[in-house]
């Protein structure tokens, strides 16, 4: 029982900050992630030299989404409510 109480107590510690910054770095991480994308395709078809860049941004760029998505798979498993979480 003791232990149950602790591990609810952790994730609460850790999923309500995380939740609350939650919006922001989304949107920090879309807008990136967006700018990177463009940046990227501009570079990939502007100049024939430049294609390792290009390549590298949108890298980069997809990484920003797997960023975005590793961070609420982690704030679903932190869920310490027991109730449905969907996130939008």
């Amino acid at each position: 029982m003791g232990d149950d109480i602790l591990s609810k107590l952790l994730r609460s510690i850790i999923f309500y900050p995380m939740m609350f910054v939650r919006g922001i770095l989304h949107l920090v991480l879309i807008l990136l992630g967006g700018l990177l994308l463009i940046g990227g395709l501009i570079l990939l078809f502007s100049d024939p030299d430049s294609k390792v860049p290009g390549v590298i941004s949108i890298t980069l760029s997809f990484s920003c989404f797997l960023l975005r998505w590793w961070y609420d798979a982690i704030l679903l498993k932190l869920n310490p409510t027991g109730n449905t979480l969907i996130l939008s």
